[in-house]
């Protein structure tokens, strides 16, 4: 049986009412929980690179559901471009390319899909 990125995601480790809320906002306590299982799962882009890529082709303008992190307002400002305050991406990272940088460093996080920077050419 061959495995997908949906295999190894923390989500899978609680049940679907802990992502999908019926309000996304910053402080309430469930989204600060969910953004955390987020922020230590080992495929956090692929998940966020998903819902940007679902919402992008089909045109719904954002799916329900915290994926990667981020809430259906924040994941509408990254296709956007729209800053929102209260959305930190750390330059040289896969989602500061997805804010809208498009310097060379970021870009080339985005091409190997990582959040983690990456070394520069000496």
């Amino acid at each position: 049986m061959s495995t997908t990125w949906r295999d190894e995601a923390r989500c899978r480790q609680t049940g679907p009412d802990f992502f999908f809320l019926r309000h996304y906002k910053p402080n309430d306590h469930r989204v600060v929980a969910a953004k955390q299982t987020c922020e230590r799962c080992p495929v956090r882009v692929e998940c966020l690179t998903e819902a940007l890529d679902s919402e992008r082709t089909t045109g719904v303008t954002s799916h329900d559901g915290i994926w990667g992190g981020y809430t259906p307002r924040e994941r509408d400002a990254m296709r956007t471009g729209r800053a929102v305050s209260n959305l930190i991406a750390t330059h040289g990272t896969y989602q500061a390319w997805l804010f809208g940088c498009r310097c060379d460093t970021c870009t080339q996080a985005a091409s190997v899909g990582t959040a983690d920077p990456q070394p520069e050419a000496a």
